[in-house]
């Protein structure tokens, strides 16, 4: 073989592996093996979630047109002869369906940041698992900012910046559930230190939020920290459930106080902000927080929430997001 020939190959070789979604030019590490076997777990389950979302949607579409065929004789004439089992039984495999959409998008999401770990990226990682807490508890030791902490993963993050706020499950999706908030509730954390909402019960710390950053995970960037400020007293009281509302970055900028990632996601995070219209200058480092957070109790000290009546039961969704969506990620 000339050595024409081997360049040819070798770079029909390298084209094929970028379709099948192997991203080259990496050292053959025990992060590139690592990053090879995670990919094709992510592969299969792909292709499992679209069989099974396939099956779904022909017995739901069997059921509505009251074919059930598949359902043991008891079950079929309960269904023919009881309206409201049938409606319950409807709305059951309805919801799987929203689930199996759910797994089969965040998986399709997982493909577009999956990559090989570094030495670089593993240690950021860990620097961040053993300091953020501390860090930030210290920052505020009184809990005088009254911060709330979300964590999520980086494709989850893109998808709340698209949306242009974070929003319950139960909302994006008509009533399917991928966490245990109900409608107009997401997931919260607050300081470790911010004794004075404990007494009822301690809410989740928050190295719970941190984790769901996917810090520990190999092959994908660190995920996204956002920081939030709670409206009024009433919000605020929330968190000995630790939760919030929906937070709508766009009609309510000022709830959004920061947003924490990794070194390796802060230019990718800031454009995603400026693409949406939103302030990319929230977007920073852990010590970048830290020192923000430092800087604010010592500026502003004390934060006065106000006791506001207005309902937020019945909050309105992005125009984009009303109707149901099926971009659905995992809250925590």
């Amino acid at each position: 073989m000339s050595f024409i020939d081997k360049i040819k190959k070798m770079i029909t070789k390298r084209r094929q592996k970028l379709l099948e979604g192997i991203k080259t030019g990496y050292p053959k590490d025990e992060y590139y093996y690592k990053y090879l076997k995670d990919l094709q777990r992510v592969k299969e389950d792909i292709e499992r979630y679209k069989r099974t979302l396939n099956k779904t949607e022909q017995s739901f579409l069997r059921f509505k047109n009251r074919d059930f065929s598949e359902y043991l004789p008891e079950y079929q004439t309960l269904y023919k002869n009881n309206n409201y089992e049938y409606e319950k039984e409807l709305k059951r495999i309805e919801l799987n369906c929203s689930r199996w959409k759910n797994e089969l998008h965040v998986s399709t999401l997982k493909l577009r940041f999956i990559r090989p770990d570094s030495k670089a990226d593993k240690d950021e990682k860990r620097k961040i698992e053993e300091k953020f807490c501390n860090n930030l508890n210290k920052a505020d030791s009184n809990g005088v900012l009254n911060l709330r902490f979300h964590g999520t993963s980086i494709y989850s993050a893109q998808e709340i910046i698209n949306n242009g706020g974070i929003f319950s499950s139960m909302d994006r999706l008509n009533g399917y559930n991928t966490s245990t908030n109900d409608f107009n509730q997401i997931s919260v954390t607050c300081l470790d230190t911010d004794t004075h909402y404990f007494k009822h019960g301690k809410p989740h710390s928050l190295s719970f939020s941190m984790y769901m950053m996917d810090i520990a995970f190999d092959s994908y960037p660190a995920g996204c920290m956002f920081v939030l400020i709670p409206r009024d007293k009433e919000e605020a009281d929330m968190i000995t459930s630790s939760q919030m509302h929906n937070v709508d970055f766009i009609k309510s900028p000022e709830t959004l106080y920061a947003i924490m990632t990794t070194t390796e996601n802060i230019d990718r995070v800031k454009l995603w902000m400026k693409e949406k219209g939103l302030d990319s200058k929230k977007v920073c480092t852990m010590n970048e927080l830290v020192k923000k957070i430092e800087w604010d109790v010592l500026k502003k000290g004390p934060v006065e929430l106000k006791t506001v009546n207005k309902d937020r039961s019945q909050q309105i969704l992005p125009k984009e997001m009303q109707g149901g969506d099926d971009k659905l990620i995992k809250d925590e």
